[in-house]
């Protein structure tokens, strides 16, 4: 994606050094094949992106619902549970990675259109109401909207989808199918579902908390002349456990979902 615009940068009339922002509006519009191919490239990517994350969720749910059927009713021991085997993992990947690929996308491209309503109003606002004193506070109102739209409907979101997702691989269900079975469960369990919510916050939370403490004290000892080079490894050790823990928040969220959809139809899925 780069370094066709590197080397179109290079080839073209563009000086970093003179530039003006007018300047940059007309140069970006003559070389319209830049702005055209980064969106076709970032469009690309995500969608190659959100496919595997798609494979990856249908081969982990396939092997947690397993899981449940493995350890029956009640509360077993943990060992009942295991239920991994890679060949197997494949298998769920590959047979449901599309129907998951599909309730990403419509889930999604759900809260994206609500989100536009308020966007396109907050645009026509400040449109009409121009360089008035009130301008301020429609936007500054239009902004906590917005993001409180985003905020509370993305968990919603996820939380329908991965109910649809475990559904889909549960029942063998398309995408529009799971996700209405997902959302008659979100209805049902909705109090499990606050619960889930919370225990991931908090635990969230705490752990950003614990890290920013950590960064902390290594950005003082960093400080130190002489001595910061001996804390890049204490650096690199903490990225790699903040990426451990949010994989593994992720996965524990989305299994805690699958446990729930399993919940939902009881016995006749044991087997």
């Amino acid at each position: 994606m780069v370094l066709p615009l590197a080397f179109g940068i290079a080839w073209s009339d563009w000086n970093f050094d003179t530039i003006q922002p007018d300047d940059a509006l007309q140069l970006l519009l003559k070389n319209w094949w830049m702005v055209a191919w980064v969106v076709v490239a970032l469009t690309l990517i995500m969608i190659a992106a959100v496919a595997v994350h798609a494979f990856v969720q249908a081969g982990s749910v396939g092997i947690y619902l397993d899981g449940e059927r493995l350890a029956g009713p009640g509360q077993p021991a943990r060992a009942a549970y295991r239920a991994f085997a890679p060949d197997r993992w494949w298998a769920y990947g590959r047979r449901f990675w599309w129907p998951v690929f599909l309730i990403y996308n419509i889930a999604w491209g759900l809260l994206g259109l609500i989100l536009i309503v308020p966007m396109v109003a907050l645009l026509a606002a400040v449109l009409i109401v121009g360089d008035s004193p009130v301008l301020a506070i429609i936007g500054c109102a239009g902004v906590v909207v917005i993001f409180g739209l985003l905020l509370f409907g993305g968990l919603l979101v996820t939380v329908w989808s991965d109910l649809g997702i475990a559904e889909s691989v549960r029942s063998g269900a398309n995408a529009r199918e799971a996700l209405r079975s997902g959302a008659r469960i979100l209805r049902r369990y909705f109090s499990d579902v606050v619960i889930i919510l919370a225990v991931l916050i908090a635990i969230t939370i705490a752990v950003t908390f614990a890290a920013l403490s950590v960064y902390f004290v290594i950005g003082l000892g960093s400080s130190i002349p002489g001595v910061a080079v001996l804390f890049i490894p204490a650096q690199i050790a903490l990225s790699f456990a903040q990426n451990a823990v949010s994989v593994f928040l992720a996965a524990w969220f989305i299994a805690a979902f699958t446990g729930l959809a399993f919940k939902a139809h009881g016995a006749s899925d044991a087997r």
